[in-house]
């Protein structure tokens, strides 16, 4: 083991000792944030960041500047900078790109951005010094690591609060979510092991022992092929289209199902929007479903399209936003988009009813 890492254990190993008694003396020496939170003495900050779907806007968290920068990928420039809590590290963005979870570990919170005004809309207080962050692949959950208190916060994305709190057995640091959001992986550094959370029960289901003082995690779909009598995974793709000109067009929106890239008929497709439904509609024997939407649409709007799996096939989901516009679209065009989004956003499988 490296010098930096004798420290960097150290340095956490100490900051657990003296948590307990944190509150009543304070902690040590180190840069003071507005909750009254201190950046301990030797730590090591951590710099993350998240795309929004479908890849159009990047979220850094800027861990001394205690704020958030927007990125355009199509121009690489940043765009907007958002304040947050004190210590910003992990950042993730729900499914449908609607909003971005920052987790503050100095103020002990979480920051949730509104990704369409690009402004904290809530902030939800968490365990101590939380630094890591995923989101469930249908954005209804998140989870966050608090590394000092040695827990794992769940949060309802649709109240924005706490809902469970799970033990880890000491320090987590990263938190990796499975592609079909049924586990949990909380890398636990100074114990050198891996937590299993199991997302319906929300306990730890198993302990992994790794190597030395393990730090970050990452969940692949290799080998992820079905064994007889399970269900097979299915290929969810929307897209968006609108007809050119004058006056308030119909936006349609098309799915298209696949299963081992062979097309799925009768199959129902559900089509929402920030978790309104628009509508459903069945598969014809190309894989498509469809939904017009005929109301007036707002730029930077998100649609979902849901196929909830059986047990034959595994569900999925897909996500595509509309393009924003410039300010002389909008004043030629006050009703709304004028040009198609084409964007096309595959999804990975879900397991069945999730």
């Amino acid at each position: 083991m490296g010098i930096h890492d004798q420290h960097l254990r150290r340095d956490i190993a100490e900051r657990a000792t003296a948590a307990p008694a944190s509150a009543a003396r304070g902690r040590a020496s180190g840069r003071r944030g507005a909750a009254g939170g201190v950046r301990p003495a030797g730590w090591v900050p951590v710099g993350r960041a998240a795309a929004v779907p479908p890849g159009t806007y990047v979220y850094v968290s800027n861990l001394n500047d205690d704020n958030v920068s927007v990125i355009d990928t199509v121009t690489n420039a940043a765009t907007a900078t958002i304040p947050v809590g004190d210590g910003p590290q992990g950042v993730a963005a729900t499914p449908n790109g609607t909003r971005v979870y920052v987790v503050n570990s100095v103020s002990d919170n979480v920051s949730v951005i509104d990704t369409a005004t690009d402004a904290v809309s809530a902030t939800i207080p968490v365990g101590d010094f939380p630094v890591g962050v995923a989101v469930t692949p249908d954005g209804a959950r998140v989870y966050v690591l608090n590394s000092v208190a040695g827990t794992v916060s769940v949060i309802d994305t649709t109240t924005n609060t706490v809902t469970a709190t799970i033990a880890t057995t000491n320090r987590p640091g990263e938190v990796a979510m499975a592609p079909d959001g049924a586990h949990v992986y909380a890398v636990n550094g100074t114990n050198d092991n891996v937590s299993v959370i199991d997302t319906v029960t929300n306990t730890v289901t198993a302990t992994v022992p790794v190597g030395d003082f393990p730090l970050r995690a990452a969940v692949t779909t290799v080998g992820n092929i079905p064994v007889s009598g399970d269900p097979v995974p299915t290929e969810l793709k929307l897209k968006t289209t609108k007809k050119q000109g004058k006056g308030s067009k119909p936006l349609t929106l098309t799915a298209r199902l696949t299963a081992e890239g062979q097309p799925l008929q009768g199959e129902t497709i559900t089509f929402t929007t920030d978790g309104t439904t628009l509508c459903t509609s069945t598969t014809n024997t190309q894989g498509r479903a469809t939904c017009t939407i005929r109301s007036r649409q707002a730029k930077h709007t998100c649609y979902t399209a849901t196929f909830t799996g059986d047990d034959t096939y595994r569900g999925s989901t897909a996500t595509t936003c509309l393009p924003s516009h410039d300010k002389k679209e909008e004043d030629k065009e006050p009703s709304g988009l004028r040009t198609a989004a084409d964007a096309l956003t595959p999804a990975l499988s879900s397991p069945a009813g999730t």
